[in-house]
């Protein structure tokens, strides 16, 4: 990033590589929860739950899709950040104030259905284990 663009810009740029570091390692959280649901989950929870493994499983592989096309624009948007300035004068620094806006609010949106899909998955497990726990004490 060259040092004599609008601080704006360069602000911009610091969220944009912070964004994309945010989602990258929500990739690693999703390959790993959707290990643990594929492999362990299915012998843990219960009747009234095994048909919620397959949908959460579908969840969490739209979340990724949805994920990598955010990833796609965050890095088009360091592209356009990166540019010259020749091509910023093109790109007002309110055009990409903007187009950072928009990739905020929708990574907000991905961290919100990640958490209520975390949440349905330890609840699952909280209440899977527990019946376990009494069966076992029965």
């Amino acid at each position: 990033m060259d040092s004599q663009k609008d601080p704006e810009i360069q602000r911009l740029y610091q969220l944009n590589k912070h964004q994309l570091s945010d989602l990258l390692f929500m990739e690693e959280e999703l390959r790993f929860l959707k290990s643990i649901l594929n492999k362990y989950f299915s012998t843990i929870v219960n009747d009234v739950y095994l048909n919620r493994i397959p949908l959460i499983s579908s969840e969490l592989t739209q979340l990724g899709m949805v994920k990598s096309n955010v990833v796609k624009d965050i890095l088009l948007h360091q592209q356009n950040l990166e540019s010259g300035n020749n091509d910023i004068l093109k790109k007002s620094t309110h055009f990409l104030k903007i187009e950072s806006d928009r990739i905020e609010y929708e990574i907000r949106d991905i961290h919100k259905c990640f958490r209520n899909i975390k949440k349905e998955i330890f609840t699952i497990y909280k209440n899977s284990s527990a019946k376990c726990r009494e069966e076992k004490n029965s």
